[in-house]
């Protein structure tokens, strides 16, 4: 993607933040319990940003993974708590990867238009990477055949019109397409800490047709395994998002806040803290973008090996950059009426989700020591 083209696209989601979004915002979902707002996601379909990577013959714009960080990153600025990662992105991209392309091709026409939203449904209990304790069982039948099991931190699953679960059969990890309302399908509704309202699912001998296969056993867990890592990328510039603006509110409050007679922005430790952390978040910017490049064409292990990268470093970023803002704000940066605490708790939510930081500094040191990741790299 194009400079141009980042730069119009940020500009696009700023302006949406700007009339739409924000910490007000925020605060209403919040006491209302609402975990997608139809109106507003309508307007990320109509301004195109949930077709960021769909091409344009399924009715997406096609701008790619440079595009889609863009946007990830200016939605983080401005507090989006709807799940674009988790469906624009880990939802499309396992749409794209699929072996099913009709249904596929049909189910990513009504993502991209906002008429359906997939959740993806696969992490269990202790599960931070793909294929980790997976038990839930695909039993082939005659015609289709049956999934039960249990699947936790569904993103968007209580407004989802459908699941993309992923069961383990003798053949291997498949991905299966199981409409909301199908019988057998029990959901459990939990809150994260910034609010957004998500969904546990306990599947009960759910009946599965046969054309409702989007990835066969052979290749589901690669599939879902690269969704997974491009949907980290995301998340990351997301998070890099969120912890910039955040350091825009604390920058603005130091150089204000009096202490022994002179703003304590002018004490060379606070300078030095901010430096540091305006420095480390330009470091994340740029292991993100050169992720987005390096992904087309890319090996699955080399995709993995990005996406640990730039998940542990600006998930240890932004964990940083909130602790200091909690502490320069005092003890009004935990309360709800204080902007920094709903920032706060959206870094929490995306610094942890799909692993934190030692599980993928973890997986980056296995995949450097088998020689996916390359020197230049730079280690996490």
């Amino acid at each position: 993607m194009s400079d141009e083209s980042e730069r119009e696209i940020r500009s696009l989601v700023s302006d949406l933040a700007s009339r739409e979004l924000g910490p007000a915002r925020n605060r209403r979902l919040r006491a209302s319990g609402v975990g997608i707002e139809p109106a507003l996601w309508k307007t990320l379909a109509d301004l195109g940003l949930l077709g960021v990577l769909v091409p344009e013959e399924l009715g997406g714009v096609g701008l790619g993974y440079g595009a889609a960080a863009a946007a990830a990153d200016e939605l983080g600025k401005a507090l989006l708590t709807e799940p674009f990662c988790a469906v624009g992105v880990l939802a499309a991209q396992i749409l794209l990867d699929s072996t099913n392309d009709r249904l596929a091709q049909r189910l990513l026409s009504s993502l991209v238009s906002g008429d359906v939203i997939p959740a993806v449904a696969w992490q269990e209990h202790g599960a931070r990477l793909a294929g980790d304790h997976m038990t839930t069982r695909f039993e082939p039948g005659t015609s289709g055949g049956t999934l039960t099991g249990h699947k936790e931190f569904v993103m968007g699953g209580l407004d989802a019109s459908g699941l993309i679960v992923a069961g383990r059969s003798d053949s291997g990890v498949g991905l299966y397409w199981v409409p909301s309302g199908s019988e057998g399908v029990h959901l459990e509704p939990f809150t994260t800490a910034d609010g957004g309202r998500h969904a546990a699912v306990r599947l009960d001998r759910v009946r599965v047709a046969p054309d409702c296969v989007l990835a066969t056993p052979e290749r589901g867990l690669s599939i879902l395994q690269r969704g997974l890592d491009v949907a980290l990328i995301m998340i990351s510039a997301e998070l890099n998002g969120v912890a910039s603006k955040l350091l825009e509110l604390t920058l603005q409050f130091v150089r204000h806040r009096q202490q022994f007679g002179r703003p304590i922005g002018a004490f060379q430790t606070v300078q030095h803290r901010a430096a540091d952390s305006y420095m480390f978040l330009k470091i994340g910017a740029t292991a993100i973008r050169s992720a987005t490049s390096s992904l087309t064409g890319a090996s699955d292990e080399r995709v993995s090996a990005l996406a640990s990268r730039v998940k542990a470093r600006t998930s240890t970023t932004a964990l940083q950059i909130a602790k200091d803002a909690v502490q320069l704000h005092g003890a009004m940066g935990f309360t709800q009426e204080c902007d920094v605490s709903l920032y706060l708790n959206r870094i929490l939510v995306l610094s942890t989700w799909l692993g934190g930081s030692p599980v993928h500094r973890r997986r980056y040191a296995a995949l450097h020591a088998a020689g996916h990741a390359t020197l230049e790299d730079a280690r996490p």
